[in-house]
């Protein structure tokens, strides 16, 4: 069965964590979670809205084609777009949904069932008559236990793009001269630039598509010694799989110097409360405060999904534990040869470190 839908919901107002259409990757897949359905549930919601025998009559429901109580569609439709919202759209710039079209029902979903809901971005689209938002397309996919496909649909909405680098420079900031910045409605969670310890100016933002190639040679850089940067081997030995891992799974910062990166910071899985946390700053611009700067991003960028940030090294490698200990991350579990650390989003350093540049001068 088909259907197009029309309308349109306000989402809720965005957290400080927003990010715009532009730091939306298309091709990006992310997993919005799952959820259980119970017989019980399935009848108090069709009595509600989708009355059919099917859904509220165990006797009738067994004698139908169905051979048992089926959930209501709708029930499995709005479920999904629920986990989707909790997911990824309160994290998003989604000022409100404009549309679904496509909307198959392809196996009935059952008591006892257990459907996950994934999400793939088809397409992000500047508006043609309003400069300043854009359309987020995307394939809404829903498969039970057995990794059967029992709901599909395109969802559309409406979008905030990020405010323009002259809006940023004529209101915010007055070229790389920062210290009097006292922030505005449009600015990032922490001001993307910053200068390192030897005065070059250097900016990290949220990583975008067209930062792939750059992204790519940051890691072709990193040999089997760079075990010591506390990397998976993976990142080492399969980079471009990883990058596509950790640009599907979670959400992730790069910093610039000039053109160029010279740091990463990965933070997946995005759905979980404890994403871990992985950077990697480029080993000949090491001891320049871009790892501390990278972890400090990381934080003022956590939203309030994510309960803690966590991360494992290697406990011989003292330096860069001390940058995150700085950044108040505890050490939470010590075993033979690696350490874990732990930050409470909690903390009041969450606060400090969102504070405008002038806050902290």
């Amino acid at each position: 069965m088909r259907v197009t839908i029309r309308f349109s919901i306000s989402m809720q107002s965005e957290p400080n964590t927003t990010r715009y259409l532009e730091d939306i990757e298309e091709g990006s897949t992310h997993f919005c979670g799952s959820v259980n359905f119970s017989r019980d549930e399935i009848i108090e919601f069709a009595r509600q809205y989708d009355p059919l025998a099917i859904h509220t009559d165990p006797e009738a429901a067994a004698e139908s084609r169905f051979d048992g109580i089926i959930a209501s569609g709708y029930h499995t439709l709005l479920l999904s777009v629920r986990k989707l919202v909790e997911a990824v759209r309160q994290r998003w710039a989604v000022i409100a949904g404009i549309g679904m079209d496509n909307v198959q029902w392809h196996e009935p979903v059952r008591a006892g069932d257990t459907i996950s809901v994934a999400t793939t971005v088809v397409a992000t689209e500047p508006s043609e008559g309003d400069p300043n938002t854009g359309v987020l397309h995307e394939e809404i996919t829903v498969t039970n236990q057995f990794e059967t496909t029992v709901l599909s649909l395109d969802c559309y909405a409406l979008v905030k793009r990020r405010p323009s680098t002259r809006c940023e420079s004529r209101i915010a900031c007055n070229g790389w001269d920062n210290a009097d910045c006292e922030g505005t409605p449009y600015c990032p969670p922490r001001c993307p630039r910053f200068e390192g310890t030897e005065g070059r100016p250097l900016l990290v933002r949220p990583y975008r598509p067209e930062d792939r190639r750059a992204l790519t040679e940051l890691y072709d850089g990193v040999d089997e010694q760079g075990q010591s940067a506390d990397l998976p081997l993976a990142a080492i030995v399969r980079t471009d799989a990883w990058i596509d891992r950790v640009t599907s799974e979670g959400w992730n910062l790069v910093a610039f110097d000039g053109d160029r990166v010279v740091g990463h910071a990965a933070i997946a899985p995005d759905d979980s409360a404890d994403p871990a946390v992985q950077i990697y700053v480029d080993q000949a611009e090491r001891n320049r405060g871009i790892d501390s700067e990278l972890v400090k991003q990381v934080i003022a960028y956590a939203d309030g999904q994510h309960r803690k940030l966590t991360v494992d090294l290697s406990a011989a490698n003292e330096g860069v534990g001390a940058v995150y200990r700085e950044c108040g991350f505890d050490i939470a579990e010590k075993r033979l040869s690696e350490l874990r650390l732990e930050l409470d989003l909690r903390h009041s350093i969450v606060a400090r470190v969102r504070q405008p540049p002038a806050a902290r001068n």
